[in-house]
């Protein structure tokens, strides 16, 4: 979704507009912190995406939900280009508490996640004193 935030908050927050093609990534970790799978997929024309991953990882290895990020990674729209952590779509949301299980399926909602347009990118300023 993209924030233009130089509109007044309410317009900022309730009038986002989805990206189309933006990529969303799932990174699911082991006990060790090694990294055991990795998979993204592109939003649609509504800013939805489903990343699906097999609850038996390579190895014979159970997957482990809580150990798995979900987070921005590109957008294709230039002009709103920046990833913000509002939904903490920049740091990444861990998976917690499913939204359905139904046999071999086990389904997680996250996001929305959002970027925002280059004006509104707040500046890093060094300390030169």
């Amino acid at each position: 979704m993209c924030q233009d935030c130089t509109r007044n908050y309410d317009k900022w927050i309730n009038g986002s507009e989805p990206i189309k093609g933006a990529v969303v990534s799932i990174t699911c970790m082991d006990e060790r912190e090694r990294v055991r799978y990795y998979g993204s997929d592109k939003t649609d024309e509504r800013g939805q995406f489903d990343l699906i991953v097999d609850k038996v990882l390579y190895g014979g290895k159970n997957l482990k939900p809580k150990l798995c990020t979900v987070r921005l990674v590109s957008t294709p729209d230039k002009s709103c280009d920046i990833p913000t952590d509002f939904g903490n779509g920049q740091s990444g949301v861990k998976l917690v508490q499913p939204f359905m299980v139904f046999k071999d399926l086990v389904k997680f909602v996250v996001g929305p996640f959002y970027y925002t347009t280059p004006m509104c990118e707040t500046p890093e300023y060094e300390n030169n004193y």
